[in-house]
């Protein structure tokens, strides 16, 4: 749509019977096609002329006056013409009220009129400027105004598009909706996300006749022939003669099927259908569409209907809704705007399985998102974690190693730990899938293959692989076992690299593709034990935290643990902590030792500082100085309401990320700080 000025006249419409109605256009050329004026039922300035007939001006026509809740009776006089021939609004209008309809333009865009010879013939740009004309001089004009509306243009070549009435075939809808309904409103048709179910109802309880006719030159031919005697029948094949006169003389119609209506027939039509293929009852129905929200209705509603009526079966019974991939900035991509972005280069700089991955992160909640290299380059940096962990326990295996048992009675309480998260990892990602809710699936299988597994428990057991004594083979047994189990779970979002390092460990078959799915073991998750890791953990992220703000001489200085927590009570708790936190936990540190102190709930761990650690009082004076500089700066930024009216959306959500990364780090800074003036 095109916004256009044109001007913007009342028109003076004599009522039959006396009186005047003020009618405003801004299309005075199609007055002439009018045969009514339209007014709301409760516009109490036009409740006595409902019913009566005006004159209408330059063609002296009587039209009737009729009431229909389309108007809007705020907007201009409250009375609008009505045009069934030229407006789709008005043609709705003539429908309800029994209207005529007229045809005034030719294909060419010239008038078609002939009881107004002036007129007849004249290009429609022409013809409005004559007919304001005409409507002055018989005194029918009350005043112009300059006003601006849109008009339909041709996407392709600019041209103004003129609504028009014209022959075409149809579809009767209403048969066909029915058990469409029916097969979302009983959960046999799920829509993903749900909220999309009750946009695909509205639109089949509101459903009107499809026209399925085009005039163009490429498409299925309708197939419809008319004989001589001017019978037009249907044919599912080339007919001989005409069933109803039996004239031989047949003309198949010119027109094609809307493109809509061929791919409606694509999930069976591609598979034999008409005929009773293998392909066709292999494979229809399948199970999941993965479609585009732009047409729910022109493709997915279509597809469903005509499966039903063709072959008494929905041709899919989940259909997934993606979101549409906007450039950067929030608009959307363009070749010619230059905002469009090459999957391939993306595919090329970072990987298939990074833009996969992000793809299907990003892609599944049903929302339009903003494309972003830096976290696709995270998924790639992911993938480069699972080489490396990959090559770690694959070292010492000789080519074709079978897969390893794990000895139970040789399990660390790391080993039972790393095993129950796998498992509530499992059970999260399979029912995230059956949810078709990608996002949380591919989070915890980032989070645990990362950390978990990689950070954590690799970590963890280095010293056991280096061992070689009996606990070697269950670390490692334990180890491939649970990065298998996890290159399993990841295979639908990362397909590539989980087969190429699949095959690099033990394993069983030919490809991952026909491993069976994992499956949640709950007589492995000690919730006990995860509950202890889990605050063992948190200590080793508040420790390692604190070597960003420390002096990293710090970091092979002796720490003293103090906690209630059973497994930090134990050796092997404490030699957990060690590894992960790189520490020399003694009993107690020397006399006089300046400290830093971290405190996770009832544990608390006072890290040994260099000698010189009233330096490092100083320190954290100067760098909490400086964060709180950093916080003043962003925080006037944010409260300058220019700022954040005028600014982009990601420019103030960014400040508001910085702001929060800024006051996390004067919080922890002060509470170092706190600790090491007293200690220090």
């Amino acid at each position: 749509m095109v916004a256009q000025p044109v001007h913007h006249g009342p028109d003076l419409y004599p009522v039959e019977g006396g009186g005047i109605i003020t009618v405003a256009t801004a299309r005075p050329e199609t007055m002439v096609g009018d045969t009514g004026v339209a007014v709301h039922p409760d516009d109490w300035r036009y409740k006595d002329l409902i019913g009566k007939s005006v004159m209408l001006p330059v063609v002296h026509r009587l039209v009737p006056i009729v009431a229909d809740e389309a108007v809007d009776r705020d907007f201009g006089t409250g009375a609008v013409k009505v045009t069934p021939g030229h407006d789709v609004t008005d043609y709705d209008i003539g429908e309800r009220h029994h209207l005529p309809i007229l045809s005034i333009l030719h294909l060419d865009g010239r008038m078609n009129i002939p009881e107004v010879p002036e007129l007849n013939g004249m290009p429609v740009a022409d013809a409005r400027v004559r007919i304001v004309e005409m409507l002055r001089a018989e005194g029918a004009l009350q005043k112009l105004e300059p006003y601006h509306h849109s008009v339909g243009h041709c996407d392709r070549c600019g041209a103004v598009i003129e609504p028009m009435v014209s022959a075409q075939w149809w579809v009767k809808m209403k048969p066909l909706a029915g058990p469409a309904i029916g097969v979302a409103e009983n959960d046999e048709l799920r829509f993903h996300p749900e909220r999309w179910r009750e946009q695909y109802l509205r639109w089949m309880r509101n459903i009107r006749d499809w026209c399925i006719s085009r005039q163009l030159w490429l498409g299925h031919r309708i197939p419809v022939w008319t004989c001589a005697n001017g019978h037009a029948v249907a044919y599912v094949n080339d007919p001989q003669q005409c069933e109803q006169c039996g004239n031989r003389q047949l003309t198949q119609d010119p027109d094609v099927l809307d493109t809509w209506f061929s791919s409606a027939l694509w999930p069976y039509a591609t598979l034999g259908w008409p005929e009773d293929t293998e392909d066709l009852r292999r494979y229809y129905p399948t199970q999941v569409l993965d479609t585009a929200r732009e047409i729910l209705y022109l493709w997915v509603a279509r597809m469903v209907f005509t499966g039903l009526h063709f072959l008494n079966a929905i041709p899919f019974s989940d259909v997934l809704i993606h979101g549409t991939v906007l450039a950067a900035d929030g608009r959307r991509m363009s070749k010619s705007l230059g905002t469009g972005v090459d999957p391939l280069d993306v595919i090329g700089r970072y990987g298939a399985d990074a833009t996969r991955a992000w793809c299907a992160y990003f892609g599944t909640s049903g929302q339009d998102i903003r494309f972003s290299e830096e976290k696709i380059k995270s998924y790639q940096l992911f993938a480069n974690k699972l080489w490396n962990a990959t090559r770690l326990l694959v070292l010492k295996l000789p080519p074709g190693a079978p897969p390893m048992p794990i000895d139970e009675s040789m399990l660390e309480p790391a080993d039972t730990w790393i095993l129950g998260r796998l498992s509530a990892v499992t059970r999260l990602v399979t029912e995230s899938f059956r949810r078709f809710d990608f996002g949380p699936a591919i989070d915890a299988l980032y989070e645990f293959a990362w950390h978990e597994f990689a950070d954590d428990y690799l970590e963890l057991i280095k010293p056991r692989l280096q061992a070689g004594d009996t606990s070697t083979a269950t670390a490692q047994a334990v180890a491939i076992d649970v990065l298998e189990t996890t290159l399993r779970l990841l295979h639908p979002i990362m397909p590539f690299v989980s087969e190429e390092l699949w095959q690099r460990l033990p394993h069983e078959g030919e490809t991952i593709m026909y491993a069976s799915w994992p499956l949640p073991d709950e007589t492995i998750e000690d919730r006990h034990l995860m509950e202890e890791m889990g605050h063992l953990l948190d200590v080793v992220r508040e420790v390692r935290n604190l070597r960003h703000t420390s002096d990293p001489r710090a970091r092979r200085q002796p720490a003293q643990v103090t906690s209630p927590r059973k497994l930090l009570a134990e050796p092997v708790g404490r030699r957990y902590l060690a590894t992960l936190a790189q520490l020399e936990i003694n009993g107690e540190l020397p006399e006089g030792m300046p400290q830093a102190v971290v405190v996770v709930g009832p544990t608390t761990v006072r890290l040994g500082l260099p000698a010189d650690g009233g330096t490092e009082v100083d320190r954290l004076r100067g760098e909490l100085q400086k964060r709180q500089r950093e916080i003043d700066t962003i925080q006037a930024k944010l409260s300058n309401a220019q700022f954040t009216a005028k600014a982009p959306t990601a420019v103030v959500d960014r400040e508001r990320a910085r702001l929060a990364h800024a006051q996390e780090a004067a919080q922890r800074l002060r509470g170092l700080l706190g600790e090491s003036a007293e200690l220090g």
